[in-house]
């Protein structure tokens, strides 16, 4: 659980002493509520914020926290999204969490660089992951349109195809 403080920093301990040192870390939790913005609760902001944003910040922070103690240098790269740059419609708070990540990375960076902790986000649009259909099946649900038809149009224009996670 990336928002339970406490136990974020003891998985990083105890991936420190079964590894040794810690180099890299990849913040890639990420929850969505889909609804008209209108629609959405306080719960559901909470919820989006609480894992996009602080759970981002408290694995952030307690790799961080290894990496100083040790006096070592080290990576994050934290997993934005497009919607943090862009804004669709129907995911408000999930836009906002993002682009809370992408402001928040860029805070870091600067506040770590003179530890030798390199911090940067990537923001990624349409990955082949179950996330994906659902915001799919949630629009279509709107809309009247077929999810799957749908989802086969979630493509970066770069590619024109799904980014795989492998990616």
């Amino acid at each position: 659980d990336v928002t339970d403080e406490p136990s974020v920093k003891q998985f990083m301990q105890g991936v420190e002493q079964y590894f040794g040192q810690l180099d890299g870390l990849v913040n890639n939790a990420g929850v969505i509520r889909m609804g008209a913005n209108i629609e959405s609760t306080v719960a559901d902001w909470h919820h989006q914020f609480e894992v996009n944003v602080i759970g981002t910040n408290i694995c952030c922070n307690a790799f961080a926290d290894r990496l100083i103690a040790n006096q070592k240098q080290g990576a994050i790269v934290n997993l934005a999204s497009n919607a943090g740059k862009v804004g669709y419609p129907n995911m408000a708070a999930y836009n906002a969490s993002k682009a809370a990540v992408i402001n928040l990375t860029r805070t870091l960076a600067a506040e770590w660089a003179n530890r030798n902790i390199n911090v940067n986000a990537v923001c990624p649009g349409g990955v082949q992951m179950p996330m994906l259909m659902e915001v799919a099946t949630s629009i279509a649900e709107r809309t009247g349109e077929d999810s799957q038809a749908l989802f086969e149009t979630m493509v970066p224009a770069q590619l024109s195809r799904h980014i795989q996670p492998i990616e």
